[in-house]
């Protein structure tokens, strides 16, 4: 386990263009990007990691999905919270334009889910310290390197992160980077690329 604590990053203005292919996609029915969305083994295993990981955020828990699209991890979180009774507050950021309880009116329960859009991963609006947990499944490795420092910065202490990314050398991922600054720090390179990690928050 890592600690998101001290993370150094660039302070460069975030570049909210390359997220404009997303905008047709999340203004949709579906639920998942490309890799769950394809095979149904995969969304079964992703609702099994991401079901496992909300079932140790404490009663009351504030949850941040980074990245979130039209919520499918939010609304995970929201499913386990209905069914133990924990009572979570979930928020879904993302930087495309996202309405999911109007796209996806098959689930109900994302209409108690608090979504934004349109907001750079890079530049969270919200208070240091507010979240129990920060999550992304398949989102943070298209921000800069900042966003890995705002999952931080948001956190509280003892907070837990978790992210699955798609691999440093997919595709989409090369291109996005080609567009951002350069990480500045090992910790946060390896945090945004590596396939799967997960850490706690600041100490």
């Amino acid at each position: 386990m890592g600690v998101l604590a001290n993370v150094d990053y660039c302070v460069a203005e975030p570049i909210l263009e390359k997220h404009k292919i997303w905008d047709s996609y999340w203004l949709d029915s579906r639920m998942n990007s490309t890799v769950a969305e394809s095979s149904p083994e995969a969304e079964a295993t992703l609702e099994a990691h991401w079901r496992e990981f909300f079932a140790e955020v404490p009663n009351g828990g504030v949850i941040l999905d980074l990245g979130c699209g039209n919520g499918a991890v939010a609304l995970t979180a929201m499913r386990v919270s209905q069914e133990t009774g924990k009572g979570f507050k979930v928020h879904g950021l993302d930087s495309p334009a996202i309405d999911p309880a109007k796209y996806v009116t098959r689930e109900e329960l994302l209409k108690q889910i608090e979504f934004v859009g349109q907001v750079p991963m890079e530049s969270l609006p919200y208070q240091a310290g507010q979240f129990d947990a920060v999550v992304s499944q398949y989102g943070i490795e298209f921000a800069d390197s900042r966003a890995i420092g705002e999952a931080a910065r948001v956190l509280k202490k003892g907070g837990r992160f978790c992210a699955i990314t798609f691999a440093a050398n997919t595709p989409a991922v090369v291109q996005s980077a080609s567009k951002m600054p350069k990480p500045v720090s090992h910790q946060q390179s390896q945090a945004i690329r590596h396939g799967h990690g997960c850490c706690s928050g600041p100490a």
